[in-house]
């Protein structure tokens, strides 16, 4: 991790906290159904539409998702969708959510209904983001949503370059080519579409609020509701990497110093031992100063 040049971000649910919040919901049948069916989702705002779900007599079958895109599933024996606007209606005339992230249902007549959310970026993000830059490295954000709400995240964060309308291989052929390019990438991501990316970074991490497979394809788990154990992460890989090169060091340098007087018979059997073990105690006791 401490070779890395390029960190590449998720939004929903790792730079943003993940807990978005529906913005005037109505009781209305469109909610109860889009509700009902976002309950089959573990992304953060099927989860925030599907805290709406009544208890009913609406059974969905053929519940499908699609990765980056949404839920198909079949109600009172015509299909249904929710999911990202550009892959349920791409040409319906619908209200925007000010670059909030939103959902689309269509429901089973064919008429689309639209749910806003808000999302606030993690409160340290911005400073993360700042001091991953201070160090040197390149950001960027990726995401499935739509190029405003991409926008207004990386506003919020700081982040000069972002990506929105992304699908999982979207992000994967962008890291792969990053890779071509002579790049290391980070990658940070918590769901589904996530996962592929995550696997074929150089490097990468999840928060632990993320899907079971995001956090299954990342190297590091991290903990907690900051997005700080990013950069945190980052300067502790570069400490143990300089810790590595001093141990390296030391123990070299101090067999160049004892092995020639242990040739020359300076040494006895029970210094040498000694030495070997103040030896062991003195690169341990270096790298555990990564505790400090």
């Amino acid at each position: 991790m401490a070779d890395v040049d390029t960190v590449v971000l998720d939004k929903t649910g790792t730079l943003t906290r993940g807990k978005p919040v529906l913005k005037t919901p109505d009781a209305g049948t469109a909610l109860a159904e889009a509700a009902g069916l976002a309950c089959h989702s573990s992304h953060p705002l099927a989860q925030a539409l599907g805290s709406h779900a009544k208890d009913s007599a609406m059974t969905f079958s053929d519940v499908m998702e699609h990765a980056g895109d949404g839920l198909t599933a079949v109600l009172n024996g015509a299909p249904v969708k929710l999911g990202r606007r550009g892959w349920v209606c791409p040409n319906a005339d619908l209200p925007m959510n000010d670059g909030g992230p939103e959902l689309v249902y269509q429901d089973h007549a064919g008429a689309f209904h639209h749910f806003a959310f808000e999302d606030d970026v993690r409160a340290d993000a911005a400073a993360v983001i700042a001091g991953l830059t201070q160090r040197g490295l390149s950001a960027v954000l990726l995401s499935g949503d739509r190029e405003d709400a991409v926008a207004a995240a990386a506003h919020s964060a700081g982040l000069a370059k972002w990506k929105g309308d992304m699908r999982p291989e979207d992000k994967l052929a962008y890291l792969q080519q990053l890779e071509k390019d002579g790049h290391k990438v980070l990658m940070v991501g918590d769901g589904l579409n996530d996962a592929p990316s995550l696997a074929a970074a150089y490097v990468s991490l999840s928060p632990a609020s993320g899907m079971d497979t995001a956090r299954a394809a990342a190297d590091v788990v991290y903990q907690g509701d900051q997005f700080r154990p990013v950069l945190e992460t980052y300067d502790m890989a570069c400490r143990a990497h300089g810790m590595v090169r001093q141990n390296f060091a030391l123990a070299l340098g101090y067999n160049l110093l004892a092995v020639p007087l242990a040739f020359l018979g300076v040494v006895t059997p029970l210094v040498a031992a000694l030495a070997m073990s103040a030896s062991s105690l003195m690169v341990t006791g270096n790298a555990a100063r990564l505790r400090l």
